[in-house]
Order: C-alpha cells, then sequence, then structure tokens
C-alpha cells in the first residue's frame, strides 16, 4: 500500500510535467488521504507545486494560498529538504507575485478590503520565505507596502493602515508624495504632533516642488497655536513672491485671522498679545494686494 501510495506521488509529479494539471491534483490529493503517504515533505512539496501552477494558469489567489500553505507543510516537516533549497526562491515569489497581482486589480477597481487582504498575505508569503534561510529571498517591494496602507485607509481599517504607512515612509518611499500627506493627516487626527510635524518635514524634503507640505505645515502651526513659526512661513512665501496677488491677499488673510481668532462655531476668542502688530502687517499686506 505505501508503495503504492508513494507512486501516487510520483505519477502527480508526471502529470504535471505534461500539464495535465487535474490528474495531478487528483493523485497528489489521494497521496494525501493516506497515512503511509501524509506526513512525508515530498507529498506536501508536490501538492505545493500542483497548485502553485494552477494558481499561476488561472491567476487564483484561492490554489496560490493552497499552494502556500502545501509548501509551508512540507518545510514544517523538513526544513532543509533539498528541493526547496534549489527551487523555493522562484516558486514562492510566483506565489507572492499572484497575490500581489491581485491586490493591486482589486486596488483599480477599489474593492479596498480585497486589495487590504491581498496585499497582507502577498507580504506574509514573502516575509515567510525570507525568514526561512532557504539561499534567496524576496525584496521588499516599498510601492506596495505604501499601497497595502493606502487601501487599508480607503477601507477604513486605520490603525492597520498607520502600521503600513509608517513602514513605506521609514523604507523612504519616493513613488507616490500621497503617502505623506496621508501619513500626516493620520498623525493628525490621532493628535500625534511630533510624527505629524515630522512627515510634513519628511515630504518637503522628498518632494520639495509639491506645494501641498507648505501648506500642511502652516496648518500644522495654526492648530498648534505657535504662531511665529506661522508667521515666520507666511511671510516666507510672501518674500518668495511679492508681485502675485494672490499670494500677498492669501497672506493678508491668514494673518488678519491669527489677530482675530474665532471657535469652530466661529465665535470671537480673545485677541492675541501682538494684535496691533498682527493687524498692522494685514492692513498694509490687503493694500498691497489691491495695488
Amino acid at each position: 500500500v505505501a508503495v503504492a501510495q508513494r507512486a501516487k506521488v510520483s505519477s502527480a509529479e508526471d502529470y504535471l510535467g505534461k500539464k495535465e494539471l487535474e490528474k495531478a491534483k487528483a493523485d497528489i490529493d489521494a497521496a494525501l488521504q493516506n497515512d503511509k503517504t501524509k506526513n512525508d515533505a515530498k507529498t506536501w512539496y508536490v501538492k505545493g507545486k500542483v497548485m502553485e501552477e494552477m494558481a499561476t494558469k488561472n491567476k487564483s489567489v484561492a490554489d496560490a494560498l493552497e499552494s502556500f500553505d502545501a509548501y509551508k507543510k512540507a518545510l514544517e516537516i523538513d526544513p532543509k529538504m533539498k528541493e526547496a533549497m534549489l527551487e523555493m526562491n522562484q516558486r514562492m515569489f510566483n506565489l507572492y507575485a499572484t497575490v500581489g497581482n491581485a491586490g493591486y486589480g482589486n486596488l483599480n477597481e477599489q474593492k479596498w478590503d480585497s486589495s487590504f487582504e491581498n496585499f497582507k498575505k502577498a507580504t506574509e508569503i514573502a516575509e515567510f520565505y525570507n525568514s526561512k534561510n532557504l539561499g534567496g529571498s524576496i525584496p521588499t517591494d516599498t510601492s506596495m507596502t505604501f499601497y497595502t496602507g493606502y487601501a487599508a485607509q480607503q477601507a477604513n481599517k486605520k490603525d492597520d493602515a498607520l502600521t503600513y504607512l509608517k513602514k513605506a515612509a521609514d523604507l523612504q518611499f519616493k513613488g507616490e508624495p500621497a503617502l505623506y500627506v496621508i501619513l500626516a493627516q493620520a498623525y493628525e487626527e490621532k493628535g500625534d504632533n511630533a510624527n505629524w510635524l515630522k512627515t510634513i518635514e519628511q515630504g518637503k524634503t522628498m518632494f520639495p516642488k509639491d506645494k501641498r507640505f507648505n501648506d500642511m505645515e502652516m496648518i500644522y502651526y495654526s492648530k498648534t497655536g505657535k504662531t511665529a513659526e506661522l508667521l515666520g512661513m507666511l511671510e516666507k512665501k510672501m518674500a518668495e513672491n511679492p508681485n502675485d496677488a494672490a499670494t500677498v491677499l492669501d497672506y493678508a488673510i491668514r494673518v488678519d485671522n491669527m489677530a482675530n481668532p474665532r471657535d469652530e462655531k466661529g465665535e470671537d476668542q480673545p485677541k492675541p498679545a501682538n494684535y496691533d502688530e498682527l493687524m498692522n502687517k494685514a492692513e498694509a499686506a490687503y493694500k498691497k494686494a489691491v495695488e
């Protein structure tokens, strides 16, 4: 019986070589039902290969994950099996790519939950293989790290979003300035002022031509009550664009608002100590904007 079941494993490999995948699956599943072969690393490894081939052919996440589980089982039984040492890098990458590509497909279709789950599972595949010291590795994809966080954010999974967006920022992802915009907003929402400002500054450094970060920095100083820093930024911005009416008017309005603060309901708040100075600056800028 044992010989017959091991023959099933061999025939499954033969069918796999001939691309007769259904027959290969039937034989390897039969071998996994038998006590004599269900605990052999080879049996699980062949199961992984069959399901990997089906996953690649059908672009199937379910088949890819079934293959992943089979490979994990094979390595659990024999952590240093020779075939795995020779082949596993490409095989795990195939699974990683199949699941990751599904995540990108979900992203394009705005299926945020599915996109997040597939990206997260692809990352799990890479991290598992990289932890096994089998002679190869799957490089960290900073783009996927960002989009995992982005999908989580769109799916309203705020804690997961922060985890992956922070990781992408730590990896200095340069593909999307939106990373630093979204991450800064997440820190603002959490009331983490130190990381809020740090992220804005990181965005400014990496994308110096993106004006959003200057605006975000001014919002930060305004909301945290750091009026001296905000005034300095506003004056620097106006000095750089002295003949642009929109910039001068924006300066005048912002300084006017600093001199005459209001709460969220529009109610007047106490005037700052430098009220007269601020109003003089605002008046001069209003006049210049009119000119």
